[in-house]
């Protein structure tokens, strides 16, 4: 899906403006030159205003945003495809180095993204054992 930001940016009032923003990326958090001078630039205003903006309305900083959607992102490919590489899920999130996403998964979560796979896989395990033993 393409949105095209800075054309009509300018005549938005400034939760329009932020709507547009939290779509963008959601829908490019794989960008991992994703960052808030590119977000402000899109919507022609300057950097500390988009971040005075952005923490308004979402009660959130900016960048603190784009880690919660990755960080989700990151933890739905874990759970839902546990065969992929921590590098390729670091990848498919927006980050070039798997070292630095683990350590910024970690952070988030706790837990390294193995881990964190690991332990999920555990217990579904234990419920379906659970479950093929009549409990």
């Amino acid at each position: 899906m393409l949105f095209i930001i800075s054309g009509i940016s300018n005549i938005l009032p400034e939760p329009e403006r932020i709507l547009e923003a939290v779509d963008y990326i959601r829908n490019n958090y794989d960008d991992c030159n994703l960052n808030v001078n590119q977000l402000a630039d899109r919507l022609n205003i300057s950097t500390a205003y988009f971040g005075q903006l952005f923490a308004e309305f979402t009660g959130l900083r900016t960048l603190d945003y784009i880690l919660r959607i990755r960080m989700e992102k990151a933890r739905d490919i874990l759970l839902s495809e546990p065969g992929t590489d921590i590098s390729q899920v670091a990848s498919a999130v927006g980050y070039g180095s798997s070292t630095y996403f683990t350590t910024a998964f970690k952070k988030f979560y706790g837990v390294t993204p193995s881990r964190f796979r690991d332990y999920h896989a555990a217990a579904k395990r234990g419920m379906e054992n659970a479950e093929n033993n009549g409990m």
